[in-house]
């Protein structure tokens, strides 16, 4: 883990989530942000670096499942040993994108949250759906997510005309970016909507091509994915689903 010293603005930090900590009976102890969730344990950024931390007892039974910490949220922990950390409170949390199980609003789970931007990413293949990308829309804005509609793959051909007449409702209260990993300049377009502090997600079906995004967007492999499909053109990564 890393022993570096962080601005938790850079993540996110602010005036409010201060003042929320100082409500907490444990305020004086360390805070920090969850960066990487695993199925025990959760890696927390704070300003010393990267603490590898578990739920106290009282988190683990104190709560249902669906309450646990996820990526995203603030959480105050008890640092020891090196660079690992007790998690003992979580700041209430806000802007979360949930996962439905079994197809339930009431059986849902949290899988990231402070989220202040939502790119909802399509492949402009038969991929290409507009009823999907405006659920997706609804989906976000009722948690107060900006949507973000991302088109990519563009070096694949397909008919702007048709799809621009499909998008042009959405376009006109929504940003829409066309982009392809193979056309760095679409790239840079989409980096340069990303403001400093800003915490954003890609959310997008099987196949669209997050994980590249992602990968391009930071100009270096942070999310693997596997070799392309031929027959499907599909790649799929390795992050707890498919890209």
């Amino acid at each position: 883990m890393s022993n570096e010293n962080n601005n938790l603005s850079l993540y996110g930090w602010s005036d409010n989530l201060f003042r929320q900590k100082q409500i907490s009976q444990f305020k004086d102890m360390s805070h920090g942000r969850i960066i990487v969730t695993h199925k025990t344990c959760y890696e927390v950024v704070a300003e010393d670096g990267v603490h590898l931390c578990e739920l106290t007892g009282n988190m683990i039974y104190g709560r249902m499942p669906d309450e646990y910490p996820c990526t995203g949220d603030w959480v105050i922990f008890q640092p020891f040993d090196a660079n690992k950390g007790i998690i003992v409170d979580m700041l209430p949390r806000e802007r979360a994108l949930y996962r439905k199980k079994n197809g339930r609003v009431a059986d849902r789970q949290a899988i990231a949250s402070y989220v202040d931007k939502a790119f909802i990413v399509q492949s402009l293949d038969d991929n290409f759906n507009v009823r999907r990308a405006e659920r997706f829309i609804a989906q976000v804005m009722e948690e107060k997510i900006k949507p973000v509609l991302v088109l990519n793959k563009a070096d694949l051909g397909c008919d702007r005309q048709k799809i621009d007449e499909a998008i042009k409702h959405i376009a006109r209260q929504f940003p829409v970016f066309i982009t392809s990993i193979r056309q760095p300049q679409t790239i840079l377009r989409l980096r340069e909507s990303i403001t400093k502090g800003e915490t954003v997600v890609f959310v997008g079906s099987s196949g669209v091509g997050k994980s590249s995004l992602v990968n391009a967007l930071c100009g270096k492999s942070v999310l693997n994915t596997s070799d392309i499909s031929l027959s499907t053109g599909k790649g799929r990564h390795t992050l707890g689903g498919s890209d």
